[in-house]
C-alpha cells in the first residue's frame, strides 16, 4: 500500500455553451471528495442522453445520423467507462467506431484520446443513454509513472476530463463535459468497511440492508445508510454463510446480490453497487365507463402509483402501452369482476405479457387484481386503489392482521389516504419470483427468491422509514 493516497475533487460540469439544448445543462452540481488507499478511483457521472430532443427545435436538430465524438484527456493508465442504458448494447456495438474505443460486455472504455461512433438516427424513437465513469490512474499521482523511486517526484496535481459532443451534419446538438482533479492527500487508516453506491440516480439518502457476519456472530437485515457510501463497521468474510446485499433508492431499480465475497477480517473493505434506472411495468387501459372522467382518474391513479413505488424506494415505474376507450352499456362488462375477466379481454381487449386495467362501473370491491394480469378499477375506488392492485401484482397480500404495519399501509385494505410501503414489502416487489417484474422478465438473468417459501426474506414489517 502506498504511504500516500488521492484525494479526488470532482467538479462536474455541463458545458451549457457546448450544447443547443438546455436541457443538458441542468441538474448536475457535483463536488465530491474522497480519500482513498487504491490507485484507481471511480467516479459517477451523469449520464447523457444521445439524439435530438426535438426535432426542428434549433439549427442542426432534424433527421440524420449522429456523430457522437468522445474527447478523453487523463494520464495515462486512466479509463472512462461509458455503460448503455435504455436500448439494447447490441444496437450501439452495431454503430462505426474510431479512435481508442474497446468494448467490454456491456460497455465500451474509452483510454486518453479522441474517439467516434457514427450513425446514430437522430430520430429514434428510442434514446440511448451514455452513462460514463472515470477511472483515474492513481500512479500519475505518486510519481510511479516517471520512474521516481517511492513517488519522490509525484506531481502535485493532475486533472482529466471528458468530452462528449453530438454532430448532426457537422452542426453541433448537444454536448457534455466533465473534468476531474487529483491531489495527494496524507494517509488515513480507515476504521470501517463501506457500501459504495454507484449512479445514484436521485442523489437521495440509499437504503442497504445486508446480512453479515460479526465477531459476536452471523447477523440479518441490517441497515445501512447514505448518498454515495454507506459504513458498516467491520464486517467479517462470510465463511461459510451467504452474504447477501440489497439496495433501495429513489429513481433506481431495487438491487440484490447473494453470496457477496467483497468482506475480509479486516477493515477497509468496500463493496460497490453499481444501481440501474427505474424498472418499468407496461401497462394497457381500456375504459369502457365515464370515460371522461374515467381517464381523469386514471392519470391521477397513474401518478400516484408512480409517486408509491418510486419515492418509497421501491424502484418500479409504470409505462403506459396504450388508452383504449369505448363505452358500452352491456351490464355484464360494466359490473365485470374477476369471474367475467374473460369477458373482458374477449369483448374490450387484452395484452398478452403486461397489466391490463379496465375501469369500470362496479366490479364488486372498489378494485380488484385478478390472476392473470388483469387489475378492474370500479367508480368507488380511492386514489390509492390502482397503486394497492399493482402491489398485489408484485405478491403483496393484504396487512390489515400482519403486526407492526400501519394502517396507512398501502396494501391495508379498506383505509383511504394511504401513503406508505415498508422495506420488507419493496423487497418482495422487485426479488420475489411470483412478482409480474420477474414473471414478465423485466429483470433478465437478476438473482429472485420464492418469498412464499423462503425464511430469508427479511420480515413484511421491515421498515427503516422510506419516503
Amino acid at each position: 500500500m502506498h504511504s500516500d493516497v488521492l484525494r479526488l475533487v470532482a467538479g462536474i460540469l455541463l458545458a451549457g455553451e457546448l450544447t443547443a439544448q438546455p436541457a443538458d445543462a441542468t441538474g448536475l452540481d457535483a463536488d465530491v471528495r474522497v480519500c482513498s488507499s487504491e490507485a484507481r478511483v471511480d467516479l459517477v457521472a451523469k449520464p447523457l442522453p444521445l439524439g435530438c430532443e426535438i426535432l426542428g427545435c434549433c439549427p442542426g436538430c432534424t433527421a440524420g445520423r449522429l456523430e457522437i465524438v468522445l474527447d478523453f484527456s487523463a494520464p495515462p493508465r486512466s479509463e472512462a467507462h461509458i455503460a448503455i442504458e435504455g436500448v439494447s448494447v447490441s444496437r450501439v456495438k452495431a454503430l462505426q467506431s474510431s479512435g481508442n474505443i474497446e468494448w467490454r460486455d456491456t460497455e465500451f472504455v474509452l483510454r486518453p484520446g479522441q474517439s467516434r461512433l457514427m450513425g446514430w438516427p437522430s430520430d429514434a424513437t428510442d434514446v440511448p443513454f451514455l452513462a460514463p465513469r472515470i477511472l483515474l490512474s492513481g500512479p500519475a499521482v505518486l510519481g510511479e509513472d516517471i520512474g521516481a523511486p517511492g513517488g519522490s517526484e509525484a506531481l502535485a496535481e493532475v486533472t482529466a476530463q471528458l468530452s462528449i459532443t453530438q454532430l448532426l451534419g457537422g452542426v453541433l446538438v448537444r454536448g457534455y463535459a466533465a473534468r476531474y482533479t487529483a491531489r495527494r492527500c496524507p494517509m488515513t487508516l480507515s476504521t470501517s468497511d463501506s457500501i459504495r453506491f454507484e449512479n445514484n440516480i436521485a442523489n437521495d439518502s440509499v437504503i442497504a440492508l445486508f446480512d453479515a457476519r460479526r465477531s459476536t456472530g452471523w447477523t440479518l437485515n441490517e441497515i445501512g445508510r447514505g448518498d454515495s457510501n454507506a459504513d458498516v463497521g467491520n464486517v467479517l468474510s462470510s465463511q461459510d454463510h451467504d452474504a447477501k446485499l440489497a439496495i433501495f433508492s429513489d429513481g433506481n431499480a431495487v438491487a440484490f446480490q447473494s453470496n457477496v465475497t467483497d468482506w475480509s477480517d479486516e477493515v477497509g473493505d468496500i463493496a460497490a453497487v453499481h444501481l440501474s434506472p427505474l424498472i418499468y411495468e407496461n401497462v394497457t387501459f381500456w375504459i369502457i365507463h365515464d370515460v371522461v372522467e374515467a381517464q381523469k382518474r386514471m392519470n391521477q391513479d397513474l401518478l400516484r402509483a408512480n409517486q408509491l413505488f418510486d419515492q418509497m424506494n421501491g424502484g418500479i415505474g409504470f409505462n403506459v402501452s396504450g388508452v383504449h376507450t369505448a363505452e358500452t352499456d352491456a351490464n355484464d362488462l360494466l359490473d365485470a369482476g374477476c369471474t367475467g375477466a374473460s369477458k373482458l379481454h374477449s369483448r374490450v381487449g387484452f395484452v398478452a405479457g403486461q397489466t391490463n386495467v379496465y375501469y369500470n362501473r362496479d366490479p364488486g370491491p372498489r378494485a380488484v387484481r385478478c390472476n392473470d394480469d388483469t387489475i378492474i378499477v370500479g367508480i368507488s375506488a380511492d386514489g390509492e386503489s390502482l397503486a394497492h392492485e399493482f402491489g398485489h401484482a408484485f405478491t403483496l397480500d393484504h396487512t390489515n392482521s400482519v403486526p407492526h404495519i400501519p394502517l396507512s399501509n398501502l396494501m391495508h385494505s379498506g383505509r383511504f389516504g394511504r401513503d406508505m410501503i415498508t422495506v420488507g414489502q419493496l423487497f418482495r416487489t422487485s426479488i420475489d419470483v411470483g412478482s409480474v417484474i420477474n414473471v414478465h422478465g423485466l429483470r433478465p438473468e437478476a438473482e429472485t427468491l420464492d418469498c412464499s417459501t423462503s425464511s430469508i426474506c427479511p420480515d413484511l414489517g421491515l421498515d427503516v422509514t422510506p419516503r
